[in-house]
């Protein structure tokens, strides 16, 4: 009703800021909770469209990296011997963003990028959100390529080496990734299971024109300003008409020179 009543932008940015302020807490949030609204999000995306699904991830994913980026830097200042107690809004916000690939809202292709990104940085953070990740969306990731997680354990064993010591959630961390690859998984590890709330979605979304899960890279989302919406066709060559503009010039250029020699002769 509110989209038939109103332009969809404006319900869309609405509700996606509404429930990015519900999620981004301070404190840790149950995945039961937090998975229904990932289903109301994939709902919405199968019933209105790519636009407002992409313009849902886009934001999700800038506010996500904002908390991040605000903890790492935190994280710097924390001396070897403190206590680490960080706020949750990363936590929140990566199981959101899991329940999202569940539903098939997301490829794996941002999973993956944001799973890279952790690994190139093994602390206390990190390692929390990789837990998350895994906890989510393990089977999920393991079954989309495992040739990939096997790449991603090995980057990650690469990285611990170079650390004076292992804390033992990390060690947890190694256990755990070494356990989904080899596929013995423990169940204690996995969160609330999303199928149940799948089928039902299912049962609504079922009239909706299909859609492919998003193929957004963590780039794309990173350089939108640069190079336009990554869900509009055509859109990145917004971060490339100057060099293009260049190119054309120093191509007008050089026939002007060439044409200037020859009546020269």
């Amino acid at each position: 009703e509110l989209y038939d009543n109103y332009p969809r932008n404006y319900v869309t940015d609405v509700i996606t800021k509404q429930i990015l302020e519900i999620i981004t807490q301070k404190s840790k949030l149950l995945d039961g909770f937090i998975m229904n609204y990932a289903a109301v999000a994939f709902a919405l995306f199968r019933l209105r469209g790519l636009e407002a699904g992409a313009s849902f991830i886009q934001t999700v994913v800038e506010a996500f990296l904002s908390h991040y980026s605000t903890q790492s830097e935190a994280l710097k200042n924390i001396k070897a011997d403190e206590a680490v107690n960080l706020p949750k809004e990363c936590n929140n916000i990566i199981t959101l963003l899991g329940y999202c690939y569940n539903f098939g809202f997301i490829s794996c292709r941002l999973i993956y990028d944001l799973i890279r990104s952790f690994v190139s940085s093994p602390n206390e953070l990190t390692t929390e959100l990789l837990l998350r990740v895994v906890a989510v969306s393990g089977q999920l990731i393991r079954g989309d390529d495992p040739s990939a997680l096997k790449d991603i354990l090995s980057e990650l064993l690469v990285h611990v080496k170079d650390l004076k010591e292992q804390s033992p959630r990390l060690q947890f961390l190694l256990s755990t990734l070494s356990d989904l690859k080899n596929n013995r998984l423990k169940a204690s590890v996995v969160a609330v299971d999303f199928h149940p709330l799948k089928k039902n979605i299912a049962s609504i979304v079922k009239s909706a024109i299909s859609i492919e899960p998003l193929q957004v890279s963590l780039d794309d989302i990173k350089n939108v300003d640069t190079k336009g919406k990554w869900w509009l066709v055509g859109a990145s060559w917004k971060g490339n008409m100057d060099s293009a503009f260049d190119q054309n010039t120093d191509t007008n250029k050089a026939s002007t020179e060439i044409l200037e020699t020859i009546s020269l002769e």
